[in-house]
């Protein structure tokens, strides 16, 4: 493949159209692979076996399609005022709203999902709105929030599952209770 010379120097509005001809594949690259690692924990595996993409390029591209990095996607001057300032970030304590300033970098990936909505920062009203909705939890998140011990399934938190998540911990239930029931005999 032959490249191009470039005559003169890219200027800002350069990188930026560059940038917007492939944000929409990105984000939905990024949304696609949220689906198949929700599907499958050996995503990463898969992939990276296949195109040989690198684990932090994979995890970076997670992160999009999860909403944690939408701090990145704001204008350069949004981002020097967010970090000057401080972000107010809602939190919801024992049916308490709790309202604190945070700099971008002390920011929790859940903190990063609730302040940035695509290209803006939520305000305290829009906030509140995305703590109290219901989240799917990821398979890595989902073995932190759940244990199955022989038959018995113990889930800790508020948790929404998908169908192919749920038909996994079957799976995981129904190993154990059969390797239960073999070490009981």
């Amino acid at each position: 493949m032959k490249m191009n010379k470039i005559t003169k120097t890219p200027t800002v509005n350069d990188f930026i159209s560059a940038l917007n001809r492939g944000e929409e594949a990105i984000r939905e690259a990024a949304t696609i692979l949220c689906q198949m690692v929700d599907h499958d924990p050996k995503t990463y595996e898969k992939i990276h076996k296949e195109t040989g993409i690198h684990w932090n390029v994979l995890g970076n591209l997670e992160r999009v399609g999860r909403g944690a990095m939408h701090y990145a996607m704001l204008p350069a001057s949004q981002q020097a005022e967010c970090y000057d300032k401080g972000i107010q970030v809602v939190n919801i304590t024992g049916g308490k709203t709790i309202v604190e300033s945070k700099k971008p970098q002390e920011l929790t990936m859940q903190e990063a999902r609730v302040v940035f909505d695509v290209k803006h920062v939520r305000t305290i009203e829009e906030q509140v709105k995305v703590v109290k909705q219901p989240k799917p939890a990821t398979p890595a998140k989902a073995a932190q929030r759940y244990s199955i011990a022989d038959d018995k399934l113990t889930v800790f938190a508020a948790t929404v599952f998908t169908m192919s998540q749920l038909q996994d911990i079957l799976e995981q239930m129904k190993s154990k209770a059969i390797k239960s029931l073999a070490t009981k005999k």
